[in-house]
Order: structure tokens, then sequence, then C-alpha cells
């Protein structure tokens, strides 16, 4: 027969987890991230490439995104914000299954002839709380 020689001083001040504390901070901690949620704002984003000629900005994006340019106000070329409106919408391109568009667009703003740069447009400013409830949808 093994004895153990158990110290009950020792076993009265050993230091336990309050998981009471750990689960009300959680708690707080998500009821913290749903007020932010429902307060931030988000937008999407198309990203891709254009040029200028004349004041006309000239971008390639797919058929599907076409509907997005039409109810955006604002882009991003080359990290300077600019506001538009669509000109014309172009031919159509097949590459690799996905149909392509070319669409123009005249910017209001100050940008050089023959310029190429990186477009960013912004769309579908929402609250973060809805699309997230969007995602389970």
């Amino acid at each position: 027969m093994n004895y153990y020689q158990i110290n009950y001083d020792k076993l009265q001040k050993l230091y336990q987890i309050n998981f009471f504390i750990i689960i009300v901070g959680i708690i707080f901690l998500i009821f913290y991230l749903v007020f932010l949620a429902f307060f931030t704002s988000i937008n999407q984003k198309i990203t891709c490439y254009g040029f200028i000629n004349d004041g006309i900005l000239t971008i390639e994006i797919e058929n599907s995104l076409s509907d997005k340019i039409k109810k955006g106000k604002t882009l991003e070329f080359n990290k300077t914000k600019i506001s538009y409106q669509i000109k014309d919408f172009g031919e159509y391109k097949i590459v690799d299954n996905k149909v392509w568009q070319t669409v123009e667009l005249t910017i209001d703003g100050k940008a050089f002839n023959n310029e190429v740069g990186e477009v960013t447009i912004y769309y579908g400013k929402q609250k973060v709380i809805k699309y997230i409830l969007e995602l389970f949808k």
C-alpha cells in the first residue's frame, strides 16, 4: 500500500480560476462588438485598371458588376477621390468564360492624358450587422 502525504493547508490556498469572471467578460465583449457593428458602416469595392484620355476614364469590368457602377458616385484613381458619371457602356469581350465590358466614365477632377492607374469604385454602403446577417442567408 502506498501512502501519500497531503498538505491540506496548501490545497486550501491553491489558486482556482474564477470562470464566472471569464464568462461575464466574454458576454461584455460580445455586447460591445454587436454595439459597434450597429454603428459602423462598410463599403464594398471593385478594383480594376483604367486609363484617362481627354477627361474620360475607360475601364473594363465583369458584366455582373456593371450594375454596381450605376449605383456608385465616387471612385479612387491612383489614390485620389474623384466623382464620376457614366458616359457609355462599350463592347463586350469573353475571356476565360467570363464576360467583360468596357465602360467609359466622365470624371470631375484633374488628370493627365494617357494616364494609367488603379481604379477603385465603392458601392453598397451598409451597416456591418446587416452585412453579417446577409452572409447567413
